[in-house]
């Protein structure tokens, strides 16, 4: 996937840490998906670009919050400006 240099690598299964670096080097673009507001906290830390935030309605395996649920707080969490809304 680095030597492919695809835009945007979507990491779903803990954190995208690992690759972070080399990813970003090659001008790619990471997202975290996340399903509780802990999650997006640490991935947000650990500096990918972008979150995708699921809740159990999406069909992800992530817990019992809603998905309108998780997106408020991770917005919250994330400091999303007005001008910025989250996509859910």
């Amino acid at each position: 996937m680095l030597e492919e240099r695809v835009p945007v690598v979507a990491s779903g299964l803990g954190s995208p840490a690992f690759l972070l670096d080399a990813a970003h080097e090659r001008g790619m673009l990471v997202w975290g998906l996340v399903g509780k507001a802990r999650q997006a906290k640490r991935q947000l830390e650990a500096g990918v670009d972008a979150i995708v935030a699921q809740g159990y309605d999406a069909a992800g395996h992530t817990g019992s919050t809603g998905t309108f649920s998780i997106v408020a707080e991770v917005a919250a969490i994330a400091g999303t400006p007005r001008s910025s809304p989250p996509v859910a």
